[in-house]
């Protein structure tokens, strides 16, 4: 009895020790010299399984000063390779710890001997206890009231691994809400990278980090690095922008056992945000781009309507007024060619109007104006080379929509005529839900250029109401291209 209530006393001291999460070296003590005290072992020690195949001793006996936290390799023959292989106790005894073929353990220390009880965390083998005897074997039954210490060992390192990784989940919300607030201040691209290397070596405890970009010709270019250099990298993750791969992010140390057990799964899921973060960049910069084309070609539209104003309408207008004067000093001293003056300036005036009228359509067409789509779409196609069937089934839209869908057609219907060499086109038009769909299609011979000035201007103006351009032309199958639009885009747009 007098033994059982020692036994209680102590697994409450170790108890009360966990409850308290006192640090992992204070407790390992602990329990080395209580377990030592009770079994009446000579030695004892918490040994950790290392990934390498290595121990590492966490805690002694607590006269070792300073406690060691030493790694080194298992002893194939002794008790604490036999758990590591088996995942059970195993316990050693011999008469003659110094006869031949004895563990080197055993011979070194001269056990007599030896009892190593498993530490299981979370289901897996974290490493054991260990305990030894020189001059006496340990008393039958140890194996059990050892597996009382190894259950809180396990215990407090399963608290200790929940609190290390609520520790970590807080600095990887705080190290995403820094990588946010760059890219909402809207910070290059290469200084949020270079902060995410830096975040990711710091999170993780590697010794560097590496974020590579996938080129087009198949290498990668490294874009942001921290840390020291890198050799080979310990853990890598492919990051995907959009759907498509991009690049990776890379991490390693010179110490494997430094990294956390489940690196790979909490990098990929730093990765997927990554990737968030760079496709939010990406869509910066193309909508800074954007507006930039948008701008251009803007300017260069307001410069083609100043020069065709100049060189046609306002020289027509010139020379009418001139003819007028002089129609006017002959009407003034009677002369005969009075009639065939203002004949002249009446062509010069009609001759203006046209061209105003011409230029007039090639900004908003007439037709688009007061018909609609429809009526757009038919002018358009009564004018390509090519026959053109036409399925629109949608009503008035709001003018910005319907210019816009306007222009892609026109857009698709000169390519088709151009580069095509189609026999047959069509054009469809129809609402869904709270979308256009408007669909141009040809027989051609395909591989029509996605980058070309038309269609990168065609995406722009789209972008503006929120609309999305898709372009499916395989060579020798046609040209088929699809431009959706939400309807809401034209009333935030200003449209009837």
């Amino acid at each position: 009895m007098a033994r059982l209530a020692d036994e209680q006393a102590a697994l409450r001291r170790v108890a009360t020790l966990v409850a308290q999460a006192v640090p992992s070296e204070t407790l390992f003590r602990a329990v080395c010299d209580e377990v030592e005290g009770l079994l009446g072992a000579d030695t004892s020690a918490v040994l950790r399984f290392e990934v390498d195949g290595t121990v590492t001793a966490m805690g002694t006996h607590a006269t070792l000063e300073p406690p060691p936290t030493l790694r080194s390799e298992l002893d194939p023959r002794f008790v604490v390779a036999e758990v590591r292989r088996t995942g059970r106790a195993a316990r050693f005894d011999t008469d003659d710890a110094a006869a031949p073929g004895m563990p080197d353990t055993v011979r070194a220390e001269r056990v007599r001997s030896g009892l190593a009880s498993p530490i299981v965390v979370e289901g897996a083998l974290w490493g054991v206890i260990a305990i030894a005897s020189r001059d006496r074997p340990l008393p039958a039954g140890t194996e059990r009231r050892l597996v009382d210490f190894t259950e809180l060992v396990a215990s407090a390192i399963a608290n200790a691994h929940a609190s290390q990784r609520l520790t970590a989940m807080a600095d990887e919300q705080a190290a995403l809400r820094r990588v946010a607030t760059l890219i909402a201040r809207e910070r290059p691209e290469a200084e949020v990278l270079a902060v995410v290397a830096e975040e990711v070596t710091r999170l993780f405890g590697g010794d560097a980090t590496r974020i590579s970009r996938y080129e087009p010709d198949g290498s990668a270019t490294s874009v942001a690095t921290a840390g020291s250099a890198m050799r080979e990298p310990v853990v890598t993750v492919p990051i995907a922008v959009d759907g498509h791969p991009w690049g990776a992010v890379s991490t390693g140390s010179l110490e494997p056992r430094d990294l956390a057990a489940d690196l790979g799964s909490r990098l990929a899921e730093f990765a997927e945000l990554l990737a968030t973060a760079i496709s939010n960049l990406q869509a910066r910069d193309a909508l800074a781009a954007s507006r930039a084309r948008i701008a251009a070609a803007a300017d260069e539209e307001r410069r083609r309507v100043v020069r065709d104003l100049h060189d046609g309408a306002q020289q027509r207008l010139v020379n009418t007024l001139l003819t007028l004067k002089l129609a006017r000093q002959a009407l003034d001293t009677a002369r005969d060619d009075v009639r065939g003056l203002l004949d002249e300036a009446l062509g010069q005036a009609e001759g203006a109007l046209g061209e105003l009228r011409e230029l007039a359509q090639g900004i908003m067409p007439a037709v688009l104006t007061h018909g609609g789509l429809r009526a757009g779409i038919e002018a358009l196609a009564s004018r390509t080379p090519v026959p053109v069937a036409i399925d629109v089934s949608v009503d008035r839209l709001p003018a910005a929509i319907e210019a816009t869908a306007y222009f892609v057609v026109a857009e698709a219907l000169t390519n088709m005529a151009k580069h095509a060499s189609a026999g047959n086109g069509e054009v469809v038009a129809r609402k869904e839900e709270d979308t256009l769909h408007v669909e141009v299609r040809d027989d051609g011979v395909g591989g029509a250029n996605p980058a070309g000035n038309g269609l990168v201007g065609l995406a722009d103006r789209l972008a503006v109401l929120d609309g999305r351009l898709k372009l499916d032309s395989p060579l020798g199958a046609g040209t088929r291209l699809t431009a959706t639009i939400p309807l809401g885009a034209g009333r935030r747009s200003g449209g009837r």
